[in-house]
């Protein structure tokens, strides 16, 4: 291996990418936002699975209150609250432009309560505690360390009961994944972490959350994107792909005991 790339693998352990990638680089977040807008009044697939899930776990309720952590520009809090009128919803993102987006989208709501957030800003808590919190494909850019961490804030934001439902990379197999995507819009690197089920319920016990059910998804629709430098996600045979890497995905549903 050569001193260059012998340096840069050892940074990219020590120091891996920051999840605020999307918030930090202006480029990065105008694609997302581009990517965000195509699914406001269609949802995608993971989020009707997500509604299914919240209608199982709370049939007849009305007095929901759900928190969209990295919620965008609101895309899944609009299919929610139009499958659940009687709920209230608090988005949050690191975004800027996200929340801006979404409180134009959301201004006349007043079962609709968004605001620039930082998970891991301890000056942050929801108000009132919420009866769910729903997190779409965030946790993937954590490490290890973050991921413990986010776990244990949801439990104290949740009360004896509450649920939290995690769409992102979760495996059946005994595998660790960390990769670091370089690409043409991910210069300074992109952390993907795949974790396996048995990693997901060792750390969501230790934050006091069990695991109800990881219920695996398999995207039935998508595109093949012809650019090779485009590595956006795309339906190839049944399997979601980023570029060369399969995404193992899955909707974990916890709660707080």
């Amino acid at each position: 291996m050569s001193d260059d790339r012998a340096k840069l693998t050892s940074e990219l352990v020590l120091r891996p990418p920051s999840y605020r990638g999307f918030a930090d680089r202006g480029v990065e977040s105008a694609l997302y936002g581009v990517l965000q807008r195509r699914f406001l009044n269609e949802p995608k697939e993971c989020d009707r699975i997500l509604g299914d899930l919240l209608a199982d776990l709370l049939p007849g309720r009305e007095d929901v209150w759900v928190l969209d952590v990295g919620c965008g520009n609101g895309q899944c809090i609009h299919h929610l609250s139009e499958r659940f009128p009687g709920w209230k919803f608090e988005g949050v993102d690191l975004r800027q432009s996200a929340i801006s987006e979404a409180r134009a989208a959301f201004m006349d709501s007043q079962r609709v309560a968004l605001f620039e957030r930082d998970l891991f800003d301890f000056e942050y808590a929801p108000q009132p505690n919420p009866n769910a919190i729903v997190r779409q494909s965030v946790t993937y850019a954590f490490t290890d360390e973050q991921f413990a961490e986010a776990l244990h804030r949801f439990r104290s934001w949740l009360t004896p009961g509450g649920i939290a439902v995690l769409f992102d990379m979760f495996t059946p197999w005994e595998q660790r994944l960390t990769v670091v995507e370089k690409s043409l819009h991910h210069p300074d690197g992109h952390l993907l972490m795949v974790r396996p089920y048995s990693q997901l319920r060792e750390l969501a016990t230790a934050a006091g959350l069990e695991v109800l059910e990881i219920r695996p998804f398999s995207y039935s629709g998508g595109e093949h994107w012809s650019d090779p430098h485009d590595l956006r996600s795309y339906n190839h045979e049944g399997l979601t792909m980023r570029g060369c890497f399969n995404q193992p995905q899955a909707h974990a549903v916890l709660v707080a005991v």
